[in-house]
């Protein structure tokens, strides 16, 4: 299965790197996951098969974990 890399991850890749630059300078640990999921919806019918893509079971967003001083925060 090849996955497809996300348009909307790879064009703000340096932004999101910019955001970890600048709470490195006031946490000791600071990272940012990111996800970009598409959805498919299948219907089936006695005249075939129909996938398009579904904005419904679409997931976008990101988390930013940080530690200071023996705690975590997201």
């Amino acid at each position: 299965m090849q996955v497809k890399s996300s348009k909307y991850i790879t064009e703000n890749k340096p932004l999101f790197k910019k955001l970890v630059d600048s709470l490195l300078n006031e946490y000791e640990y600071a990272s940012v996951l990111v996800t970009d999921s598409f959805g498919k919806s299948y219907s089936v019918s006695k005249s075939g098969i129909n996938v398009t893509e579904s904005p419904m079971t679409t997931s976008r967003g990101f988390v930013v974990k940080v530690y200071n001083a023996g705690s975590f925060a997201e």
